[in-house]
Order: C-alpha cells, then structure tokens, then sequence
C-alpha cells in the first residue's frame, strides 16, 4: 500500500520533467523564428505577501508569441527578484531572450491591510492613503533640529546608517550615551480628509546594548501638532532583548485623529535618559476616514475630549 503514493508521485514527477525537457526542445526549435513578446497567461497562485516573504511563482504561466503566431508556455524563465520582499518590491519581472513581462504583488502586514510607500513628492511631508498603510522613511525626515550631543562629546552622534536589513537601506542611529539634551525631529501631514489614524514604528537597538529591555516612554515621545502627545499602547511599551540586531521591533501607539488639512509631528529624544537611544527605520500610518471629528472654535477653552463629553451623551460612543 505504501508503494502506491510513492509510484504516483513519481509518475507525475517525471511526467512534468517530460514536459519540460519537451517544451525546452520545441524553445530550441524556436530560435529561427522571432520571438514578439512574452507575456503572462496566468498569475501565479500567491499575489499578497508580508515584508521579508520570498516571492513564488508557483502557478504561474508565462508563455512567448512568435512572429508564426505560436504560442508556447516558456519555462526557462529568469526572475529579478528572489530576494526578501519590502514595500519597494511590488514590481517582478520575468525574462526570456531579451524579452520581458512583470506583473504588481501586494506587501501587507499581518492583519492583511496593504502597505504602499508615502506617495508625496514633497521632502518631509507625509500624504497618507485611505484605509492602506502609509510608510514614512525616518530619514526623508527634516534632521536640522536633531542635534543630539553625548554627555562627552561635543559633537552631534545622529547619523544615518546605510544597512541592508533597514527597510529601504537607510536607518536613524540611535545614541551609544546618556542623552544630554532634548532635541527633536519634525515632519509634516497632509491630510485629504478627516481621519483617525494609528502609527508603528520600527526600533531596534544596538550590539552592545541589545541584552538590555527598554522601556520606551522615557525614551522617544511623539507629538501630533505641537501639542497633543500620541501614547504608546500599554501592551507594547518596552522594546525586547534580541540576539540579533538586524531584527526590528514595530512597537504600536494608540490611535488619534486629525482633522482635514496640514498637520506636523514631532519625534523628541527625551534629556537625561538612559544610554543606547534606539535605532529607528520607518514610521507606519494606518489612517482611516474619520465623520466623527469635532472641530473646536479656535476661541472655545475645551480640549477635543472635553468637547466630545460636552457633544455626545453616552461616554462609551467616545473615542479617547
């Protein structure tokens, strides 16, 4: 009985090597006549993947049209990328004698919403998507008001890092001291409508700081507008001990809206903190629009919650 499966499986097997050594030979056949284009006769099985996924052409059908109007399936195919997919690799291609085909593959995250790269052609401005997450890349940040000096140096530590595991080779480096004055690191939002927006953002840590666990609030806060602090959920506020520095951390920070418009946040370095300040990648908005926004009269004293306990009756309806 057992022979059974093992039989079958070899006759497929060798059933789909026959084919393909026959459609090789029936290629080679080919060469006196001119190959057109080549192109995609059916997608491959899998089209979404998570950062870090190997793409897989299983299921795929790439076939090649002559100038006699024959079509056949190619299999002696190339593939540009087999390397870890980022959000900057949603373009595969395949090739075949010069001629080449691609198609778009969806990154998303681990709830399935898709991740796209900030689309603004504007440096420092962020232009998030309806209900996909936006990317922001640290360094396309203004770093003019990072200047960051170590308790024994006289001379700013914040570098931009060049370093393949970084999401698109490039990462803000943390400090290796205690930090001896707070500096701060603004960007700008562009908002097309009203939205409730919730961010992550990646850490990791340095060698010889990487047995240590950190407690995230009393090292980096974020502030939307100057004025409005944006907490850190409170089931992920310490940033792990790792073997591996290459490995990044995306610690979550509870949602907050904004209305309609141009918004800043500020990233502040906390003074007189503990030494080895993490290293940051990116930042990931997750925004969805928002018809629940209160816009307060600029003359009204209110915070926005106070507003909303003032506008809506039942408190459970309120989003804090």
């Amino acid at each position: 009985m057992l022979l059974i499966p093992f039989i079958i499986l070899t006759f497929f097997t060798d059933e789909n090597i026959q084919k393909k050594e026959e459609n090789k030979e029936k290629e080679e056949g080919q060469e006196q006549k001119k190959l057109i284009l080549l192109f995609i006769d059916k997608y491959p099985d899998k089209m979404k993947y998570k950062e870090g996924e190997i793409f897989d052409d299983t299921g795929l059908i790439l076939k090649a049209y002559y100038d006699d109007n024959t079509s056949p399936q190619i299999f002696d195919y190339t593939i540009d990328n087999k390397s870890p997919l980022t959000i900057y690799n949603t373009k595969i291609s395949f090739s075949f004698r010069e001629k080449t085909s691609s198609l778009y593959i969806e990154i998303i995250n681990s709830d399935n919403i898709k991740i796209i790269p900030n689309p603004s052609s504007l440096k420092y401005t962020l232009e998030p998507t309806k209900d996909v997450i936006t990317r922001f890349e640290i360094e396309e940040a203004d770093l003019n008001d990072w200047i960051i000096y170590n308790d024994d140096n006289n001379y700013p530590q914040n570098n931009i890092i060049e370093r393949n595991d970084a999401s698109r080779n490039y990462f803000l480096s943390g400090l290796e001291k205690d930090v001896l004055y707070e500096s701060k690191l603004i960007f700008y939002i562009n908002l097309q409508f009203d939205a409730k927006i919730e961010i992550s953002v990646s850490y990791s840590q340095k060698e010889e700081f990487k047995n240590e666990e950190y407690y995230m609030p009393l090292i980096y806060s974020f502030i939307a507008d100057e004025k409005n602090n944006i907490e850190i959920n409170n089931d992920n506020q310490y940033l792990n001990r790792r073997d591996d520095i290459t490995k990044w951390q995306l610690i979550k920070y509870k949602a907050f809206n904004l209305l309609k418009g141009e918004h800043n946040i500020t990233l502040k370095v906390l003074e007189d903190r503990e030494k080895g300040t993490p290293n940051i990648d990116y930042i990931n908005f997750k925004t969805e629009e928002s018809k629940e926004i209160i816009d307060i009269p600029s003359n009204d004293f209110h915070t926005l919650l106070q507003y909303q306990y003032i506008l809506e009756p039942d408190p459970n309806l309120i989003y804090k």
